[in-house]
């Protein structure tokens, strides 16, 4: 093919192509490679700020999880002071409920004690009541006569003698 033609053609059909090239390369340059390398700019700044977004994620996460650790070791603490208040809670229970059941049996017994002593005062006096008029009945009998009375009074004298 190039045999044919001329050396000038040949020349010239090279020029052509670097002439081309030559335009090609520059409009590239001109912009082409501006508009590129703004793109690549813009991504090496997007790139950068996603490095800088990782970097405070995993600050912030560091500081998230330290932070977990410290709530789940207050919430033990606050576990065991909840355990400890309920055991004390329960054993303050039990203590008033022994206290209550103390109070209501010896509130128990003194009703009782007041129900006995009452039945004990009724019973008394209806005793009392049939003995001193049955007492009167037998010591006028026994004491109408003053023989009796002087026997009675001689008793009792000769009684305080022996014990003088």
């Amino acid at each position: 093919m190039f045999i044919e033609q001329g050396i000038t053609a040949i020349v010239f059909r090279l020029l052509n192509f670097g002439i081309l090239i030559g335009l090609a390369l520059y409009i590239f340059k001109k912009y082409g490679l501006s508009i590129i390398t703004q793109l690549i700019a813009k991504k090496e700044s997007y790139y950068a700020h996603l490095l800088e977004q990782k970097f405070s994620f995993a600050q912030r996460y560091a500081d998230l999880k330290i932070l977990f650790h410290k709530d789940i070791q207050q919430s033990e603490r606050v576990k065991k002071n909840i355990e400890s208040w309920n055991i004390s809670i329960s054993q303050e229970h039990e203590m008033l409920m022994k206290e209550y059941a103390r109070y209501h049996a010896q509130a128990c017994e003194n009703k009782n004690r007041r129900a006995e002593l009452s039945e004990y005062r009724k019973t008394t006096q209806i005793v009392t009541d049939r003995v001193s008029d049955k007492l009167t009945q037998d010591l006028s009998t026994h004491f109408e006569s003053e023989q009796a009375n002087a026997e009675y009074i001689n008793a009792i004298v000769n009684f305080m003698k022996k014990k003088v």
